[in-house]
Parts: structure tokens; C-alpha cells; sequence
């Protein structure tokens, strides 16, 4: 049984056990428990390896699809749009064209804005799990033969 600490005992003693209604009673239990002896959730580290697993995926389809710009705008003249090489180097540009509504400008601003939110969202997840533990060499290495087969 958790103990409570003297200021929790002192406004509402036990008053957990009074409740028996799930997870609100639960909750109750947890939150009195001073030394947080019953503080204890599961991490879902599969589930988190998984999802990052996802978004690396979704990050490496965006990658390739702002290459397939990059290639294409150094590949081909555009007579119509001479500043879209201008748009690839000049942010400035980039931004100018693409508030004009260029139909390539836009879709080029839009991959950009997505591939930062995807960033964004991959390295907030990808920080908690390596704040936990991060692989040994020996597991990296294992992992590197793994994905080199």
C-alpha cells in the first residue's frame, strides 16, 4: 500500500478507497502515494521504435521528392519561369514566387513546410528515446549488418 504523505492524510484521508469507479480511483491512489511507489507506466518502446520507424519513412519520401524538384529545375530550361533556379538558391525568391501563386513555387514551399513539420515531430520523438538509453556500439553495429543485408 503507498504512503500518503501527512499533508494528503490531513485533507482528504483515503478518500481513494472510498472511490471505486476505474480509472479514477486509480488515478486517486497514484497521485496520494508521496514517495510515487505506484508511479508506474509502461514505456511502449516498441511502439515508439515503430512509429519512428514510420516517420524516418515518411521523411525519406519527402527527401526524394524535394530531389526530384532539385534535379528537374537543374535539368530543364523553364523560358516561362527563369527565376526557378533563382527560387532553388534565394530563399527570398523561394518565398516572392511563391506568394504569387507559381503552381512549382507553391508545391516547392509545401514540401518545404512539410518537411519541416515532419522534422519537427521526428526529432521530438526520436530525443525521448535516446534521453532513455542510447544503443551500445556493439548493438549499432549489429543494427548497421542487419540493414546492410
Amino acid at each position: 500500500m503507498p504512503s500518503l504523505c501527512p499533508s494528503d492524510v490531513e485533507k482528504q484521508p483515503l478518500q481513494y478507497h472510498a472511490r471505486n469507479n476505474g480509472y479514477a480511483s486509480a488515478a486517486a491512489m497514484v497521485a496520494a502515494d508521496c514517495d510515487n511507489e505506484t508511479f508506474i507506466f509502461r514505456r511502449f518502446n516498441e511502439l515508439g521504435a515503430r512509429n519512428l520507424l514510420y516517420l524516418q519513412t515518411e521523411l525519406l519520401v519527402l527527401e526524394a521528392q524535394l530531389k526530384k524538384m532539385d534535379d528537374a529545375t537543374l535539368d530543364v530550361s523553364y523560358p516561362d519561369h527563369p527565376d526557378l533556379k533563382d527560387a532553388q538558391r534565394d530563399w527570398r525568391e523561394l518565398v516572392r514566387q511563391s506568394s504569387l501563386g507559381n503552381e512549382k513555387f507553391v508545391k516547392r514551399m509545401n514540401l518545404v513546410h512539410e518537411l519541416r513539420g515532419k522534422i519537427k515531430e521526428y526529432r521530438k520523438h526520436r530525443s525521448r528515446c535516446v534521453a532513455r538509453r542510447g544503443p551500445s556500439r556493439k548493438d549499432a553495429d549489429e543494427l548497421t549488418d542487419l540493414a546492410l543485408r
